[in-house]
């Protein structure tokens, strides 16, 4: 039974709004800091957990490396302390709806909806992770949603249970878990030491639950739902919503593998690799995949307990704005050629591709001041930017892409030091002015000393670049975030 959440009047700086919300670990408080004047959330820890003196020093240490995390989709930390003889930890409070409460009125997420939003936590993971955490629990009623642009904004939230990786003391009483257990990982479990690679599982767990509105494992109780994460197969989008065909399938074996090595590594993997499935075959993110796609298997098949049944799939009402229409199934893969001559000449074209667009594809540097007007257009290597407006860049390829490095990937023709300073461009007008559907981009050749322009649109999760000659470079907007 839940326990009545404690009424609080003040604490230290802080003056008690309201009550937002309690769990395992505290309760999290809306609240006014008298000295600054601004609104904050204030998690409270419970006393019986607090009390223990290697929790409260191990609760301050992490709440410092929590505060020095510095990412736009993880919620501010900008106090933590004890006040009263109570620890509580101060954060910035976002006006929006969480993620869990979002379903449960919707039922499910469109694709859409449900990749940017899960792209964005990948992010916030990585940024998590960079400063030696594991957040360990990651779960729907964890993430703040709100409106920024039209589009929805993400915020990873509650760090009261977050930890050190490299920490061997545990949070709770010996035999406790500490998440929540239709999110926890097959190694938490087992009580193996979680990793970022559980806050990945987690992650998948909650892209699952965000696109076919029910959890990846169904039971009756929590022993039942432990055993369904460490022993079941692997859940697939294409049973629990079939409408969603197969195309997140084989993404969703690898982010739920049983065995951590077997998941992707991070969260900049685990978006990379949504995004590719997202948007089907054609992506030109396709060589920068860094995980294994094979589903592991269960490792072992005990008898399952008496009532870990599994109940029917709820079909969710329809609502205002829900998308009713079958989605096309994944597209098929490209074909690929039995006939090596035909490759080679193809091969031979390229090279001839890139020989003539050489004048573009040599060592640029970024011009990172934001180009207010439209700007003429290399055409074929011989014009310079101007007011003029610029020819309608070639449709960008989306074959024969090289990788330059884990993010960022050039066309045919176009140059890696030029890819690279594509994306440093892009990336400081992201920083100055925030996302866009559209942009455009100035360069600098150093072989020229000429100012080129590309034409940069995003959907969310990628940004492609293409200009004159048939310039491209594409990378995912996580890696901007980030950079």
């Amino acid at each position: 039974m839940t326990e009545e959440p404690e009424k609080l009047e003040s604490l230290g700086d802080y003056d008690i709004l309201r009550t937002a919300a309690s769990g395992g670990m505290g309760i999290v408080y809306k609240a006014r800091q008298r000295s600054l004047g601004r609104v904050v959330a204030l998690k409270v820890i419970r006393e019986d957990i607090a009390r223990r003196s290697e929790y409260r020093e191990r609760f301050l240490r992490e709440a410092r490396l929590a505060a020095s995390v510095d990412h736009p989709h993880v919620v501010s930390v900008y106090d933590a302390g004890e006040a009263d003889s109570r620890l509580f930890l101060a954060m910035q409070w976002i006006d929006g709806e969480d993620l869990g409460r979002m379903i449960e009125r919707f039922g499910w997420l469109s694709p859409e909806r449900a990749v940017l939003i899960a792209v964005q936590l990948a992010g916030a993971l990585d940024a998590v992770h960079s400063v030696g955490l594991v957040h360990r629990d990651v779960k729907p009623a964890n993430v703040l949603l709100r409106e920024v642009g039209a589009k929805d904004h993400a915020y990873l939230t509650d760090f009261g249970v977050a930890k050190t990786s490299e920490a061997s003391e545990r949070l709770t009483q010996t035999g406790a878990l500490v998440g929540t257990a239709g999110y926890l990982s097959p190694e938490q479990i087992t009580g193996r030491e979680p990793d970022p690679r559980s806050d990945v599982y987690a992650l998948g767990c909650v892209f699952f639950v965000a696109i076919t509105g029910q959890p990846p494992f169904r039971a009756e109780n929590e022993t039942a739902l432990r055993w369904a994460h460490v022993n079941e197969p692997r859940p697939t989008a294409s049973d629990a919503r079939p409408q969603l065909g197969t195309r997140y399938d084989e993404f969703l074996a690898t982010a739920l593998a049983l065995d951590p090595e077997q998941r992707f590594a991070s969260g900049s993997a685990f978006a990379t690799a949504l995004g590719h499935v997202h948007r089907g075959p054609d992506d030109p993110a396709t060589q920068i995949l860094s995980a294994p796609t094979r589903a592991a298997t269960a490792v072992r098949n005990p008898t399952p307990p008496a009532n870990a049944s599994t109940p029917p799939a709820h079909t969710p009402p329809p609502y205002a704005g829900h998308d009713q229409t079958p989605l096309p199934p994944a597209p098929p893969q490209p074909r690929r050629s039995g006939n090596p001559l035909a490759l080679i000449l193809l091969g031979v074209a390229l090279a001839g591709l890139a020989v003539g667009a050489l004048a573009i594809g040599g060592v640029f540097t970024a011009n990172r001041t934001r180009t207010q007007t439209i700007t003429a257009a290399a055409h074929h290597g011989t014009s310079a930017a101007g007011p003029a407006k610029p020819p309608a860049p070639a449709a960008p390829p989306r074959a024969g892409l090289s990788a330059c490095d884990q993010n960022i990937s050039a066309g045919p023709g176009t140059s890696c030091p030029f890819a690279e300073n594509v994306f440093r461009a892009y990336a400081a007008d992201y920083k100055s002015g925030g996302e866009r559907s559209s942009d455009m981009v100035n360069a600098t050749s150093a072989v020229t000393s000429k100012p080129y322009s590309m034409t940069c649109t995003t959907d969310g999760v990628r940004v492609d670049c293409s200009g004159a000659n048939n310039a491209y470079v594409t990378f995912p907007l996580h890696a901007v975030e980030v950079y």
